[in-house]
C-alpha cells in the first residue's frame, strides 16, 4: 500500500485555470517531505479519474473542495482509502447516502465553517482544521525591500490602494491559460514571493495563506466574505468592500510556528494510523486467504431446505410464524419475503421481549400451543429448526 496525491486542472473556465489546488498539491508534497515519505512511495491521481483508479490499494488525504460528483460516497473507488484533512463541501448538503459514508471515514478534517457545520449538525464527528496551505515552511526573513504584489486584486479595492504601494507593483492573476505546466508554474510563482515579495495585497485564498505561511506580509481582501474563508480570520483581518476604508496597509507577518507543528503532527498521525491499520488488517486477511477454503454451513443454509420442504406440502402461498427475535430472524423474514411473496407471517414469538417485528408484537411462546395453522421457524442464535404445524 501507497500514499497518494491528486493533480487536476481546476477549470474556471473554456480558456483558464486556477493555479490555486496546485498550490494546496505543493503543500501536500511539504507534508509527505515532514513525514518522511519517498517520492517512489507516492501515486499520482489525476482529480477526475479518483472514481475509477484500479491500480494498488491507496491512502489518499483529502485536502480540497468537495469532488466533481453529485454523491461524496460516488467520488473514490475502492482502491482509495480517503482520510478527510481539509475538506470542503463548498456550498452543498449532504443526502443520507454521504452523511453514513463520512461517518465511516471520521473523524472529518473540515476547511471551512460550513462544511463543519453541515457534519455536526448530521451527527458526523468533525472538527475545522483550516487549509492545508498554512503548513508551507516559514522563510528565515522575508525580502523587506522587495516589491508589493497584487495578485486579482478586485476593482473595487484598488481604488483603495495607496499610489506608494501601487506604484511599480507587481500584478498577477491566479487564473493561467490552460494547457501551461501547472505544477512548474505553482513551484516558480511560490519561490517568486518567497524571494521578491514584500506585501502580498489578494483576494485569493491561496495566494493569501501560503505567503502568511512563510511569514511574508499579506492583505486579504475580497468584495464580499466567502464561506471558504472562514477560519483564517482567525491569524489576519479579511476585509470586505464595506471595511476597505478600515486596511492596515503596514500588517505585520503572523507567526504560525507553534500552531503549523501541531497541525502537521496531527495530520501525520491520522495518515499514519490509517496507513498502520489498513496495511495490518490487509496482510491479517491475506494469512488467512492463503489456505485450503471450504464452505461452511450458517444457520440460515441450514435453514433454507427446511422452508423449502414445507413449500412442497404447503405451497407457496403458505403462513408461518418466527419464533425468536434476533438478526437471523430478520434475515430469515427476508428470505421468505423475496423467494416467496405470497407467504404471509402471522405470529412472531419471544420469550424475553415484548418487540414490535415488521407490524407484528411478539407474543408469549405459551401462545404457541394455541396456533392451529400454519408453520413455525424456530430461530435460535447459532442454529434453527422447522416445527410443522396442523
Amino acid at each position: 500500500m501507497k500514499f497518494a496525491t491528486t493533480y487536476s486542472k481546476s477549470r474556471i473556465s473554456e480558456r483558464k485555470n486556477n493555479i490555486g489546488e496546485t498550490i494546496i498539491d505543493l503543500a501536500m508534497d511539504e507534508i509527505y517531505q515532514y513525514m518522511g515519505i519517498q517520492k517512489n512511495s507516492i501515486i499520482h491521481i489525476d482529480k477526475p479519474e479518483i472514481s475509477s483508479y484500479s491500480g494498488e490499494p491507496v491512502i489518499l488525504p483529502i485536502v480540497k473542495g468537495h469532488p466533481r460528483y453529485h454523491s461524496i460516497s460516488k467520488a473514490f473507488s475502492n482502491k482509495v482509502i480517503p482520510v478527510f484533512i481539509c475538506w470542503s463541501l463548498l456550498d452543498g448538503a449532504l443526502n443520507q447516502e454521504d452523511i453514513e459514508y463520512l461517518k465511516a471515514h471520521e473523524p472529518i478534517g473540515c476547511r471551512d465553517e460550513h462544511t463543519l457545520n453541515e457534519c455536526l449538525k448530521n451527527g458526523i464527528k468533525a472538527y475545522l482544521n483550516g487549509c492545508i496551505t498554512i503548513c508551507f515552511p516559514h522563510l528565515e526573513k522575508y525580502n523587506e525591500d522587495g516589491k508589493v504584489y497584487l495578485v486579482d486584486v478586485q476593482p473595487e479595492l484598488e481604488e483603495q490602494i495607496p499610489e506608494n504601494l501601487k506604484k511599480n507593483a507587481v500584478r498577477l492573476s491566479h487564473l493561467i491559460p490552460e494547457g501551461e505546466d501547472l505544477y512548474g508554474m505553482a513551484k516558480a510563482l511560490l519561490e517568486e514571493y518567497a524571494t521578491s515579495a514584500r506585501l502580498i495585497i489578494t483576494s485569493r485564498l491561496h495566494a493569501a495563506i501560503p505567503c502568511m505561511a512563510m511569514g511574508i506580509p499579506v492583505i486579504l481582501a475580497k468584495n464580499d466574505f466567502p464561506s471558504r474563508y472562514t477560519w483564517c480570520d482567525r491569524f489576519l483581518p479579511i476585509y470586505d468592500q464595506s471595511q476597505y476604508d478600515q486596511i492596515d496597509w503596514n500588517p505585520e507577518p503572523v507567526d504560525l510556528k507553534e500552531y503549523k507543528k501541531i497541525m502537521l503532527d496531527l495530520v501525520s498521525a491520522r495518515l499514519k494510523d490509517v496507513f498502520q491499520m489498513e496495511t495490518s488488517c490487509r496482510k491479517i486477511n491475506q494469512f488467512y486467504s492463503e489456505r485450503p477454503h471450504r464452505v461452511g454451513v450458517t444457520a440460515l443454509s441450514k435453514t433454507i431446505p427446511l422452508i423449502e420442504q414445507n413449500v412442497e406440502r404447503f405451497g407457496e402461498d403458505f403462513e408461518y410464524s418466527l419464533w425468536g427475535i434476533s438478526v437471523l430472524t430478520e434475515s430469515i423474514y427476508q428470505y421468505i419475503q423475496n423467494r416467496y411473496p405470497k407467504a404471509c407471517l402471522i405470529h412472531v414469538y419471544d420469550k424475553y421481549r415484548v418487540l414490535e417485528f415488521h407490524g407484528y408484537i411478539t407474543e408469549p411462546v405459551e401462545n404457541i400451543l394455541k396456533q392451529e395453522y400454519g408453520f413455525l421457524i424456530a430461530c435460535p442464535m447459532l442454529d434453527t429448526i422447522t416445527l410443522e404445524m396442523n
